[in-house]
């Protein structure tokens, strides 16, 4: 790989995280229980969040990749860097809240 491939590719993943999150965000905020299937929802959400983990762990994997490499920390790194920080703190946060 190129020097700048693998900041450049956590930081498009890191983009695609947060993109899926704002999605989320705004389907849960739409959802109405009286006239939109339950089961339906949790399975869309289901697949938005295991996709987000996915590209959550390629996130964190290519930047453990730069740190070792010991490439240049640009933009994209900084970026990157911040947003696999806050949707692993969200993660951390959503292990321990109960939703019912």
């Amino acid at each position: 790989m190129k020097i700048g491939n693998v900041n450049k590719w956590a930081f498009h993943f890191s983009i695609w995280i947060v993109i899926i999150n704002i999605i989320q965000f705004i389907l849960t905020v739409n959802f109405n229980s009286l006239t939109q299937d339950a089961l339906r929802f949790s399975t869309v959400m289901l697949c938005f969040g295991i996709i987000c983990a996915f590209l959550w762990c390629l996130t964190f994997v290519f930047l453990l990749i730069s740190i070792l490499n010991k490439y240049p920390r640009n933009y994209q790194f900084w970026i990157a860097s911040v947003v696999c920080g806050l949707y692993g703190l969200l993660f951390i946060i959503s292990m321990f809240t109960v939703i019912t």
